[in-house]
């Protein structure tokens, strides 16, 4: 509550700190015109220290959100270079060993070809 006087605002506080008492039980905070200042200062940090606070609430919520989400990509980015690097070694396997087991044959049955073509010639 504003009192609009300074020596009344005095008065009251310095004469009956009951009044005052009763006003802080009430949720009453007298001011004077000196006061009023260092009350709104004071109720301004407040609220600007609720709003921070609610922001990192949710800034915290945010990166918790995003460490699961990391940790989820990392588990998928190494399933699939565990699966690339088996590709790798699947098409290794073909391109090499297979290819060489597949082509043994054939040159067995080119020469047959080779020799058949000879006969009739």
């Amino acid at each position: 509550m504003f009192i609009p006087n300074e020596s009344i605002y005095y008065f009251i506080n310095k004469e009956d700190g009951e009044m005052m008492d009763y006003a802080l039980k009430k949720k009453i905070i007298l001011c004077s015109p000196i006061t009023l200042y260092a009350v709104l200062s004071l109720i301004h940090q407040a609220v600007g220290s609720f709003v921070m606070e609610e922001k990192a609430g949710i800034i915290q919520k945010h990166v918790q959100d995003f460490k699961s989400q990391w940790i989820k990509y990392v588990e998928k980015m190494d399933a699939m270079g565990k699966s690339i690097t088996q590709t790798q070694k699947h098409y290794d396997d073909l391109a090499g060993a297979r290819a060489k087991q597949l082509e043994k044959p054939m040159e067995k049955i080119l020469d047959i070809q080779m020799d058949n073509s000879q006969i009739e010639g």
